[in-house]
């Protein structure tokens, strides 16, 4: 595999039109529709498949002793420290495997884009349309699902959940933030261009009318407040000087320290109109105040990566798989150990931003 791709910077061996279906065909099994998990047999194929590619880039860069870029060190570090906690504390090796996939993962994303770097991320966000608006489409067509998933939350209560070609309403964020990113990136290139970036603006709004449709309020949230950049980004390029990614980190963990201590905003009451939901984000604060008591009780190198049932039973009720918080849940994966290395991303990332010459 990686043979193919080196190759492109001598005599290339494969024509564009067929790396194009080669950077597609890497992506859509790193990016797999989750409709796939209910076909036993296409899902076992599949995942087979990605397996073998994602064990044999492990071993070409273990092997090849290939350079690390910061950000593969970042998330390799965090990878190791996911499953020596995980192994610590006596969870299932499947976890550790899977942390080891997302290193996997990252290797071929990383060296796919070094070297073509415009033309795999224009191809990733291509492919990442092309599901997205099948996606759309499923959903339009079959608002009651292409299948629904029965869920039995105890003896007394049991419920439906639809799921698309993108899974149920919550999953469907991680195709929609880096499309979302991807076309506003070219959206800001093509403008000091001076070049039409209609189709961006189309691939934009696809992944907003998804969010809405999917009813899911995180996915509408984080969804809608990216898209403001694409209608005020005259404003906010003017004042980018006083608000510094610098500082929107800060206001993030300002909030969620606000959040998580369980003082209360008057303007959480407005999410009842909004969503449907009320202040405390339908129980999540209580998952978080049951959250302090976890990281209390382990607060330096966490629980490692839990399942399911057991997250359930931790934080004391049937709807939180997790925390619902990610610099909560890095705590209690990992702890502080954990955490710290969560925020040195966020850290890479607002220095990265802050380096981009306007």
């Amino acid at each position: 595999m990686f043979y193919l791709v080196t190759s492109i910077r001598g005599n290339s061996v494969l024509s564009i039109r067929k790396m194009d279906l080669y950077y597609s065909g890497l992506l859509i099994l790193l990016f797999r529709p989750t409709i796939i998990m209910q076909y036993p047999v296409l899902d076992r194929i599949v995942s087979l498949t990605t397996n073998v590619i994602l064990i044999f880039a492990l071993g070409y860069f273990v092997l090849r002793n290939m350079p690390m870029s910061a950000w593969l060190r970042h998330i390799g570090l965090i990878v190791a420290t996911l499953s020596i906690m995980t192994i610590i504390n006596k969870g299932e090796m499947t976890f550790v495997f899977a942390a080891l996939k997302i290193f996997a993962s990252a290797i071929i994303i990383a060296n796919l884009s070094r070297y073509d770097h415009e033309r795999f991320h224009l191809m990733t966000k291509y492919t990442l349309f092309s599901l997205v608006m099948l996606n759309l489409f499923s959903m339009l067509l079959l608002p009651n699902g292409i299948i629904q998933i029965s869920r039995e939350a105890n003896e007394w209560y049991q419920y439906s959940v639809k799921w698309w070609i993108l899974g149920n309403k919550n999953a469907m964020l991680l195709w929609l933030f880096p499309l979302n990113i991807l076309s506003q990136i070219n959206i800001c290139l093509k403008r000091k261009e001076q070049k039409s970036c209609r189709l961006d603006y189309y691939i934009v709004l696809s992944t907003l009318v998804t969010a809405i449709i999917s009813q899911s309020t995180t996915t509408m949230i984080v969804i809608g407040l990216l898209c403001l950049y694409v209608v005020f980004y005259q404003f906010i390029n003017s004042i980018h000087g006083v608000f510094s990614p610098f500082t929107v980190m800060f206001f993030y963990i300002f909030f969620t320290i606000l959040l998580v201590t369980g003082l209360q905003l008057d303007v959480l009451d407005y999410t009842t109109a909004l969503f449907g939901k009320d202040a405390t984000f339908t129980g999540r604060t209580l998952a978080w105040a049951q959250s302090i008591e976890l990281i209390a009780k382990r607060p330096l190198f966490g629980y490692g990566i839990i399942d399911e049932n057991t997250s359930r039973n931790m934080l004391g009720k049937y709807a939180f798989v997790n925390s619902h918080n990610t610099l909560i849940q890095s705590f209690i994966n990992g702890g502080l150990l954990l955490c710290t290395q969560y925020l040195a991303i966020l850290y890479l990332i607002c220095k990265r931003i802050q380096s981009i010459d306007d």
